[in-house]
């Protein structure tokens, strides 16, 4: 089965958490998750299989920095939990089920932001990069600084 993409924004150096549902009432040692990025090699972000994580094929790009929770598993929630967020963490991330051959894809977008100060006006520019459409997105944001 093959469900819509969804998309998560975060910024550089924060968490987030990209959604998977599994059914309710699933016994998270008998399950089996594989969160993955196709464009990378290896591919697997996160692996969890009979009850715990298996780090051994794992992308070193994303160790220590991926998670899962058996508690939220029971509950049919298979979201993965991002750390330390980097600029190279954009990209399509793919949930698979092997049990029941069902995938669900994520698109993690991570933005920066840059503070710059000018007399009395602070400006704030935060710039998004997103690589599959080759576009760079600004937006600006003036804030008078006697409203800080």
């Amino acid at each position: 089965a093959m469900a819509p993409s969804e998309s998560v924004v975060s910024m550089v150096g924060g968490d987030a958490v990209l959604p998977c549902r599994l059914e309710a009432g699933l016994d998270a040692a008998q399950v089996t998750v594989e969160w993955g990025r196709p464009d990378l090699e290896p591919r697997f972000v996160y692996i969890w299989h009979n009850g715990k994580e298996l780090t051994n094929n794992q992308n070193a790009a994303y160790k220590g920095r991926a998670s899962m929770s058996a508690d939220e598993l029971k509950q049919g929630n298979g979201s993965l939990k991002l750390t330390q967020l980097k600029i190279s963490d954009n990209g399509r991330y793919r949930c698979y089920i092997p049990k029941h051959d069902e995938e669900y894809f994520v698109e993690l977008l991570v933005g920066d932001t840059f503070y710059y100060n000018f007399n009395t006006h602070c400006i704030m520019i935060f710039i998004m990069t997103v690589s599959n459409f080759d576009a760079t997105y600004y937006s600006v944001t003036s804030i008078q600084e006697d409203s800080l």
